[in-house]
Protein backbone atom coordinates (compact mmCIF):
# COMPACT_ATOMS: atom_id res chain seq x y z
CA UNK A 1 0.00 0.00 0.00
CA UNK A 2 1.47 3.34 -1.07
CA UNK A 3 1.99 6.26 1.27
CA UNK A 4 -0.38 9.23 1.27
CA UNK A 5 0.40 11.83 -1.37
CA UNK A 6 1.12 15.29 0.06
CA UNK A 7 1.25 18.49 -1.96
CA UNK A 8 4.36 20.32 -0.78
CA UNK A 9 5.11 22.79 -3.55
CA UNK A 10 2.98 25.73 -4.70
CA UNK A 11 1.30 25.01 -8.01
CA UNK A 12 1.93 21.26 -7.77
CA UNK A 13 -1.01 19.02 -8.58
CA UNK A 14 -1.90 15.45 -7.87
CA UNK A 15 -1.13 13.04 -10.76
CA UNK A 16 -4.84 12.55 -11.47
CA UNK A 17 -5.73 16.24 -11.38
CA UNK A 18 -8.13 17.26 -14.17
CA UNK A 19 -9.86 20.39 -15.41
CA UNK A 20 -12.80 19.52 -13.15
CA UNK A 21 -10.47 19.65 -10.16
CA UNK A 22 -9.30 23.12 -11.22
CA UNK A 23 -12.90 24.36 -11.00
CA UNK A 24 -13.66 22.44 -7.82
CA UNK A 25 -10.58 23.90 -6.15
CA UNK A 26 -11.46 27.46 -7.22
CA UNK A 27 -15.08 27.06 -6.09
CA UNK A 28 -13.93 25.67 -2.75
CA UNK A 29 -11.68 28.66 -2.14
CA UNK A 30 -14.52 31.01 -3.12
CA UNK A 31 -16.80 29.27 -0.62
CA UNK A 32 -14.20 29.70 2.14
CA UNK A 33 -13.85 33.41 1.35
CA UNK A 34 -17.64 33.81 1.34
CA UNK A 35 -17.90 32.08 4.73
CA UNK A 36 -15.35 34.50 6.18
CA UNK A 37 -17.37 37.41 4.77
CA UNK A 38 -20.54 35.89 6.22
CA UNK A 39 -19.09 35.75 9.74
CA UNK A 40 -17.59 39.25 9.62
CA UNK A 41 -20.87 40.68 8.35
CA UNK A 42 -22.61 39.00 11.28
CA UNK A 43 -20.25 40.80 13.66
CA UNK A 44 -20.93 44.11 11.90
CA UNK A 45 -24.63 43.50 12.42
CA UNK A 46 -24.04 42.69 16.09
CA UNK A 47 -22.09 45.88 16.82
CA UNK A 48 -24.55 48.11 14.97
CA UNK A 49 -27.53 46.63 16.83
CA UNK A 50 -25.57 46.99 20.05
CA UNK A 51 -26.15 43.51 21.40
CA UNK A 52 -24.19 40.40 22.33
CA UNK A 53 -23.18 37.60 19.99
CA UNK A 54 -25.89 35.23 21.20
CA UNK A 55 -28.72 37.74 20.72
CA UNK A 56 -27.42 38.68 17.28
CA UNK A 57 -27.47 35.00 16.31
CA UNK A 58 -31.09 34.74 17.50
CA UNK A 59 -32.17 37.87 15.61
CA UNK A 60 -30.53 36.78 12.36
CA UNK A 61 -31.77 33.19 12.45
CA UNK A 62 -33.80 32.97 9.26
CA UNK A 63 -31.60 35.59 7.58
CA UNK A 64 -29.08 33.02 6.39
CA UNK A 65 -28.42 34.78 3.10
CA UNK A 66 -25.66 37.35 3.50
CA UNK A 67 -27.66 39.76 1.37
CA UNK A 68 -30.57 39.57 3.83
CA UNK A 69 -28.35 40.99 6.59
CA UNK A 70 -26.66 43.55 4.35
CA UNK A 71 -29.95 45.39 3.73
CA UNK A 72 -30.77 46.21 7.40
CA UNK A 73 -27.13 47.16 8.04
CA UNK A 74 -27.55 50.05 5.60
CA UNK A 75 -30.48 51.27 7.69
CA UNK A 76 -28.75 50.65 11.02
CA UNK A 77 -25.83 52.96 10.19
CA UNK A 78 -28.37 55.75 9.71
CA UNK A 79 -30.40 55.01 12.84
CA UNK A 80 -27.23 54.76 14.95
CA UNK A 81 -25.94 58.15 13.82
CA UNK A 82 -22.77 56.83 12.23
CA UNK A 83 -20.56 59.53 10.74
CA UNK A 84 -21.89 60.27 7.21
CA UNK A 85 -18.65 59.44 5.38
CA UNK A 86 -18.37 56.13 7.23
CA UNK A 87 -22.06 55.42 6.68
CA UNK A 88 -21.59 55.94 2.93
CA UNK A 89 -18.58 53.63 2.98
CA UNK A 90 -20.48 50.87 4.81
CA UNK A 91 -23.44 51.30 2.47
CA UNK A 92 -21.16 50.95 -0.55
CA UNK A 93 -19.65 47.76 0.90
CA UNK A 94 -23.18 46.38 1.35
CA UNK A 95 -23.93 47.29 -2.27
CA UNK A 96 -20.91 45.31 -3.42
CA UNK A 97 -22.23 42.31 -1.50
CA UNK A 98 -25.83 42.53 -2.73
CA UNK A 99 -25.31 43.75 -6.30
CA UNK A 100 -21.85 42.64 -7.41
CA UNK A 101 -20.51 39.69 -5.43
CA UNK A 102 -23.54 37.88 -4.00
CA UNK A 103 -25.54 37.24 -7.19
CA UNK A 104 -22.53 35.94 -9.11
CA UNK A 105 -21.36 33.81 -6.18
CA UNK A 106 -24.84 32.28 -5.87
CA UNK A 107 -24.86 31.24 -9.51
CA UNK A 108 -21.36 29.77 -9.33
CA UNK A 109 -22.29 27.72 -6.27
CA UNK A 110 -25.85 26.69 -7.12
CA UNK A 111 -25.76 26.20 -10.89
CA UNK A 112 -25.03 22.84 -12.55
CA UNK A 113 -21.54 22.36 -13.99
CA UNK A 114 -20.68 20.57 -17.22
CA UNK A 115 -17.50 20.08 -19.18
CA UNK A 116 -17.43 22.17 -22.33
CA UNK A 117 -15.02 23.17 -25.03
CA UNK A 118 -12.62 25.68 -23.53
CA UNK A 119 -13.37 24.87 -19.89
CA UNK A 120 -16.62 24.30 -18.00
CA UNK A 121 -20.01 25.91 -18.24
CA UNK A 122 -22.60 26.55 -15.56
CA UNK A 123 -26.26 25.91 -16.27
CA UNK A 124 -28.92 28.06 -14.61
CA UNK A 125 -32.12 26.01 -14.27
CA UNK A 126 -34.27 29.02 -13.33
CA UNK A 127 -37.00 30.10 -15.71
CA UNK A 128 -37.22 33.66 -17.01
CA UNK A 129 -39.32 35.43 -19.59
CA UNK A 130 -37.28 36.33 -22.64
CA UNK A 131 -37.96 39.79 -24.00
CA UNK A 132 -39.98 39.54 -27.18
CA UNK A 133 -38.91 40.94 -30.51
CA UNK A 134 -41.16 43.43 -32.24
CA UNK A 135 -44.64 41.93 -32.87
CA UNK A 136 -43.48 38.55 -31.54
CA UNK A 137 -44.82 36.73 -28.46
CA UNK A 138 -42.66 36.48 -25.34
CA UNK A 139 -40.94 33.16 -24.67
CA UNK A 140 -39.68 31.29 -21.66
CA UNK A 141 -36.01 30.46 -21.25
CA UNK A 142 -34.41 28.15 -18.71
CA UNK A 143 -31.37 25.90 -18.38
CA UNK A 144 -29.31 28.75 -19.80
CA UNK A 145 -25.59 28.01 -19.97
CA UNK A 146 -22.52 30.19 -19.70
CA UNK A 147 -18.88 29.27 -20.18
CA UNK A 148 -16.84 30.24 -17.11
CA UNK A 149 -13.06 30.40 -16.78
CA UNK A 150 -11.26 29.52 -13.54
CA UNK A 151 -9.77 33.01 -13.57
CA UNK A 152 -13.28 34.49 -13.25
CA UNK A 153 -13.95 32.44 -10.11
CA UNK A 154 -10.61 33.47 -8.64
CA UNK A 155 -11.33 37.12 -9.39
CA UNK A 156 -14.66 36.94 -7.58
CA UNK A 157 -12.88 35.36 -4.62
CA UNK A 158 -10.48 38.31 -4.53
CA UNK A 159 -13.39 40.77 -4.57
CA UNK A 160 -15.01 38.82 -1.72
CA UNK A 161 -11.77 38.79 0.26
CA UNK A 162 -11.36 42.56 -0.20
CA UNK A 163 -14.80 43.35 1.22
CA UNK A 164 -14.26 40.84 4.04
CA UNK A 165 -10.95 42.47 5.02
CA UNK A 166 -12.59 45.89 5.04
CA UNK A 167 -15.37 44.60 7.31
CA UNK A 168 -12.85 42.91 9.62
CA UNK A 169 -11.07 46.22 10.22
CA UNK A 170 -14.35 48.11 10.46
CA UNK A 171 -15.50 45.71 13.19
CA UNK A 172 -12.46 46.58 15.30
CA UNK A 173 -13.61 50.20 15.44
CA UNK A 174 -17.26 49.32 15.91
CA UNK A 175 -16.22 47.12 18.84
CA UNK A 176 -14.24 49.98 20.41
CA UNK A 177 -17.29 52.18 20.00
CA UNK A 178 -19.59 49.75 21.79
CA UNK A 179 -17.15 48.81 24.55
CA UNK A 180 -15.31 52.11 25.16
CA UNK A 181 -17.52 54.78 23.58
CA UNK A 182 -15.00 55.75 20.88
CA UNK A 183 -17.10 56.91 17.92
CA UNK A 184 -15.90 55.22 14.71
CA UNK A 185 -14.65 57.28 11.79
CA UNK A 186 -13.77 56.39 8.24
CA UNK A 187 -10.20 55.22 7.69
CA UNK A 188 -9.64 56.68 4.25
CA UNK A 189 -6.99 54.12 3.32
CA UNK A 190 -9.83 51.56 3.11
CA UNK A 191 -12.01 53.71 0.81
CA UNK A 192 -11.07 51.83 -2.42
CA UNK A 193 -12.47 48.59 -0.96
CA UNK A 194 -16.04 49.82 -1.46
CA UNK A 195 -15.58 50.50 -5.18
CA UNK A 196 -16.98 47.92 -7.66
CA UNK A 197 -14.51 45.48 -9.26
CA UNK A 198 -11.77 46.54 -6.85
CA UNK A 199 -9.51 44.05 -5.09
CA UNK A 200 -6.60 43.99 -2.68
CA UNK A 201 -3.39 42.93 -4.40
CA UNK A 202 -1.24 42.67 -1.25
CA UNK A 203 -1.92 40.89 2.00
CA UNK A 204 -1.21 42.47 5.36
CA UNK A 205 2.44 42.38 6.39
CA UNK A 206 3.86 41.62 2.93
CA UNK A 207 5.77 44.81 2.30
CA UNK A 208 9.44 45.49 2.88
CA UNK A 209 9.07 49.14 3.91
CA UNK A 210 6.70 48.25 6.81
CA UNK A 211 4.27 50.97 5.77
CA UNK A 212 0.71 51.12 7.04
CA UNK A 213 -1.59 48.67 5.30
CA UNK A 214 -3.29 49.03 2.94
CA UNK A 215 -1.78 51.71 0.73
CA UNK A 216 -3.55 53.09 -2.33
CA UNK A 217 -1.34 50.98 -4.62
CA UNK A 218 -2.41 47.84 -2.73
CA UNK A 219 -5.75 48.07 -4.55
CA UNK A 220 -6.50 47.42 -8.21
CA UNK A 221 -9.73 48.18 -10.08
CA UNK A 222 -10.36 45.83 -13.01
Amino acid sequence: MGSDYTVTKKGHKLPFWSVVDDYAYALGRLSMAWSALDHDLQETFQWLVGTDEETAAIITTGLERVEARAAPIKKLVVSQGIQPELADFIGALMNRITNEIGPERNRLIHDRWWLAQGGMERVDRRAAIKKAQSHQPASLQFNTSKLVQVSEINLLREYTHTVQEALWHLNIHLGLWRTHGVRPRLETRWTPACKPKTRLTRHQGIREDYSEWPQSDDFHTD
